[in-house]
Order: structure tokens, then sequence, then C-alpha cells
């Protein structure tokens, strides 16, 4: 949450907004969160392999470890 200063507010007030839907700079916060958590743990744990796999390659590519988290979460929404 800290990588996010954009978010703050939805952190700050999110006992008054409740569960209803909204977004900031076209991304839900608490959904972008959440992939960012389950993509570093999957990485951290190897599990699935072609999550590393795939980053390594975007590296070599000179892709930033940032850009690639956002590729891979586009693919995770992109099949959910």
């Amino acid at each position: 949450m800290q990588a996010h200063p954009e978010y703050h507010n939805a952190w700050e007030f999110s006992d008054v907004v409740g569960p209803a839907p909204y977004e900031i700079e076209g991304a839900n916060p608490y959904v972008h969160v959440a992939a960012h958590v389950m993509i570093e743990r999957q990485l951290a744990a190897n599990d699935p392999p072609e999550a590393a796999l795939a980053l390594e390659r975007l590296r070599r590519r000179q892709v930033s470890a940032q850009a690639g988290s956002m590729t891979a979460m586009t693919f995770i929404v992109w099949l959910s």
C-alpha cells in the first residue's frame, strides 16, 4: 500500500465508503494491491514457476519490475 500514495484516501476512508465499488485512476485500489500481493507471493514461492520465468523474460527486455508486475496483472484480469 505504501507503493501507491494515490490510494491513500481509499485506505483512510474505506470504513466510510464501505463495499461500494469504485476506481482511482482507472483501477480498483483493493484489487490492484491484492494483485500485487498475489504476484509477489507467487514469485517468492516460485509457484507457478512460469511467473518467475515471465518476469525474467520481461527484465531481459529492460522492462522494470513495476512494469512487469503490471503486465502480469493485466493477464490476470484478462484471464478472469
